[in-house]
C-alpha cells in the first residue's frame, strides 16, 4: 500500500498504525519508496493502482 496525503486518512493510514502497533513495521508515502529504491540503486518509473489501496510499482536499474 501507498500512504496517501496527511490528513486524509484512508485504508493505507489505518494499516499502517496497525503495523507500527504490532510488528514495528510501516507503510510508505511514494516520496518515502522513491528514496528507498534511490538508495538500492533503482528508480521507480511507472504507478499504477491495481485496487483495494495497492499500486503497482515499475522500476528500473539506475
Amino acid at each position: 500500500m501507498v500512504v496517501g496525503e496527511i490528513g486524509k486518512p484512508d485504508l493505507a493510514a489505518l494499516s499502517d498504525m496497525a503495523m507500527l502497533t504490532t510488528t514495528n513495521g510501516m507503510e510508505r508515502d511514494l516520496a518515502e519508496f522513491d528514496a528507498l529504491f534511490a538508495a538500492s540503486g533503482w528508480r521507480r518509473s511507472k504507478t499504477y493502482p491495481v485496487g483495494n489501496g495497492y499500486f503497482g510499482l515499475e522500476l528500473v536499474a539506475v
